[in-house]
């Protein structure tokens, strides 16, 4: 099972949503989620994007690019932090964070 297939069925089942739900919220039909999720197909670049949107998940989470499912997430870490010290999955996330901006600056020189 593809990357894409994998997390689209995880997300449905964390959302507690069905096939017929997404494909209500996209405008896909479910008969084409359902080849998603068996990976019988691949989604065109901007279904990924419905999807994304549908389930609150970056593309590229969905595509298994990042393991980050919302790239705010670190930000919202840090804003909402309140003095105490960070946990591990949250300094984690944060210089994850940081190396992915760092990545993106070097790339745009």
């Amino acid at each position: 099972m593809n990357d894409f297939a994998y997390r689209l069925k995880a997300e449905l089942e964390k959302n507690d949503m069905d096939q017929k739900e997404l494909a209500v919220k996209t405008g896909i039909t479910p008969a084409t989620i359902s080849r998603y999720m068996t990976g019988k197909m691949k989604p065109s670049a901007e279904n990924v994007k419905l999807i994304a949107i549908a389930l609150y998940v970056s593309t590229d989470y969905l595509l298994g690019i990042s393991d980050i499912k919302n790239p705010q997430e670190p930000l919202t870490i840090a804003a909402h932090h309140d003095g105490e010290e960070f946990t591990e999955e949250e300094n984690r996330a944060i210089e994850l964070f940081k190396r992915l901006v760092r990545e993106d600056r070097e790339n745009k020189k």
